[in-house]
């Protein structure tokens, strides 16, 4: 996404000579490219509706992932602790 108007963009290769790629390959590929795109929607869908700045869109999608990270971390520390008691 481009910070100052919001363009969007996206390419994906795999170079190959003869013979397609193995469709494991392919399943990757657009495996990684789906789940970039999961990512990324919030902040896509903020800027289109609801006027947000494509700056501050990223950077709210950035934070909440930060929150979500410390909060798995958290929660995977309670777990492992309640464990060690036994």
């Amino acid at each position: 996404m481009d910070f100052k108007d919001g363009e969007i963009f996206c390419k994906s290769s795999v170079p190959y000579d003869k013979e397609l790629p193995e469709a494991a390959l392919l399943d990757k590929l657009f495996s990684f490219n789906l789940s970039a795109m999961d990512r990324h929607l919030p902040a896509i869908m903020s800027v289109i509706y609801a006027g947000v700045s494509p700056a501050k869109a990223l950077a709210d999608l950035e934070k909440a992932e930060a929150a979500k990270t410390a909060k798995a971390s958290k929660r995977k520390l309670a777990v492992q602790s309640r464990f060690q008691m036994n």
